[in-house]
């Protein structure tokens, strides 16, 4: 397994969880081995072997090591192409460890665009392996969709250079993989667009939460990993535009912004006054999910599909969402309420929280599809046969 963190056992973030239910599955066919670029904060899962690629160390003193010149070409890069692969691991995969990781392998998962893009050099060193690319995002939608939210002439036409330049690269490297996967059937069709013959859609296992409800009074909830701008930019946006309306209608309302690494525009919204609280990281969800009277998506911006909205509707609380908060998941429309103007927004949330009746109801039938669709066995079965398929034949 290739990607952006090693498979833990406590994941901070919803791409990551996702990581660690498919190490799980791989573990009952092999040996795994995960790279990554870090080491993570948490216990990696048991029986995963983590590896970080070393950065070429250069003479102490010398001009490379004080201009740190690696580094920085890297990060010149990435200002050009956000979704290039790690230059620094090239002489690890070429020569030594890498190579001999690769060459030894069946399978090799790259999960994310970033690690999928090195699927021509690694095809080339073993091409008896199973390629596959796990497409978390289709990166060329969330470009296009900041050229055209960006306010200068400038950074618009840097975003859209960024979203034909990601698009190449993804058609490119699209026949390099011996199956591509996303998480959505919207990311799919997006995918067919650029030239995949077939992609198959691996749901994430969400559907496990058998909490029974218990809301309590008036409570909103905001669940979010707080280190991604695009979480931080819909909790603002909430609080500011949209909080005020909510609270001169339902006095009693309350809004918990759950969610880890808070920073310290995050913290600035939380007020006593006007009924706003922050967490910070939450061990366990479910017993908020258990007491809130709706969970609110405030997406403006991104791409994939939002596992905190599947999370929501497999709890069986009542969700409100943007447009692309909702996007990717499975019948939304049918149970859960659209708006991305501030006003619709207010509206809808209002309606749930004064109609809780109604509300429930049509949460507590969009749970029963919820939980089938998102179950583990699904997900289990799925991805050993695109993953295994000599091992597990259809």
């Amino acid at each position: 397994m290739m990607g952006g963190g090693l498979p833990q056992v406590d994941p901070p973030s919803a791409g990551m969880r996702y990581v660690r239910d498919v190490a799980r599955v791989h573990r009952r066919w092999g040996q795994v081995v995960a790279v990554a670029p870090s080491d993570p904060l948490g216990k990696v899962l048991e029986d995963v072997r983590g590896v970080v690629p070393p950065r070429r160390e250069h003479p102490a003193g010398s001009i490379l090591d004080r201009a740190e010149l690696p580094g920085r070409f890297e990060n010149a890069i990435r200002c050009l192409d956000p979704a290039a692969p790690p230059m620094h691991w090239l002489p690890w995969l070429l020569d030594g460890e890498g190579r001999r990781l690769i060459e030894q392998a069946d399978v090799i998962d790259l999960e994310w665009l970033e690690f999928i893009r090195l699927a021509p050099i690694l095809k080339r060193m073993n091409p008896h392996a199973r390629v596959v690319g796990t497409f978390h995002d289709v990166m060329s939608q969330l470009f296009s969709r900041r050229a055209d939210e960006t306010s200068t002439s400038a950074a618009r036409l840097r975003w859209k250079a960024i979203t034909a330049w990601t698009r190449m690269q993804e058609r490119a490297v699209l026949r390099h993989l011996d199956a591509v996967v996303t998480l959505n059937e919207k990311d799919s069709d997006l995918l067919r667009e650029l030239g995949a013959a077939d992609v198959e859609v691996i749901c994430p296992p969400l559907g496990i939460n058998e909490t029974a409800r218990e809301p309590e009074g008036h409570e909103v909830l905001v669940v979010g990993y707080y280190r991604r701008d695009v979480n931080v930019e819909g909790a603002q946006w909430l609080v500011e535009q949209v909080w005020p309306a909510v609270r001169a209608a339902v006095p009693d309302a309350t809004l918990t912004l759950a969610g880890g690494d808070p920073d310290d525009r995050v913290s600035a919204l939380a007020s006593s006054e006007n009924g706003i609280s922050v967490t910070g990281w939450v061990d366990d969800l479910d017993p908020l999910y258990a007491r809130a009277a709706v969970v609110v998506v405030p997406l403006l911006m991104g791409s994939g599909v939002k596992f905190k909205t599947i999370e929501a509707m497999c709890a069986g609380v009542p969700v409100v969402s943007t447009t692309i908060g909702a996007e990717g998941v499975h019948r939304f429309q049918d149970f859960g309420l659209v708006a991305d103007d501030p006003d619709d927004f207010v509206n809808a949330l209002i309606e749930t929280l004064t109609d809780g009746d109604r509300s429930e109801k049509r949460a507590a039938e969009g749970r029963v599809i919820s939980l089938d669709h998102y179950s583990w066995d699904s997900f289990e079965c799925k991805v050993a046969s695109v993953f295994h398929p000599q091992r597990f034949p259809e």
